[in-house]
């Protein structure tokens, strides 16, 4: 499983809405599931912490914002599905 942010790579602004893609290697049951996500350090990217993925279904966007920095700042994006990250 893999989750990836689409748009400009490499650097966002404070404020800034983007959309992250959480993209599986495989469809999930046709019952849908219930995806666990996070972000580090979650002050700037700030994601729920679930979503659910449609049955059937590997990938899903959802709308996120950038916090504010005072300097480049890695984030890095985690989703849990069934034990696996």
């Amino acid at each position: 499983m893999s989750v990836k942010v689409q748009g400009t790579a490499g650097f966002e602004y404070s404020g800034a809405e983007r959309r992250l893609a959480v993209q599986l290697t495989a469809g999930v049951p046709p019952g849908g599931a219930s995806i666990a996500l996070s972000s580090s350090p979650s002050a700037l990217a700030p994601v729920p912490a679930t979503i659910s993925m449609p049955g059937t279904h590997a990938f899903t966007v959802i709308p996120i914002f950038f916090g504010q920095v005072t300097s480049p700042t890695p984030i890095t994006f985690t989703a849990t599905l069934n034990g696996v990250t």
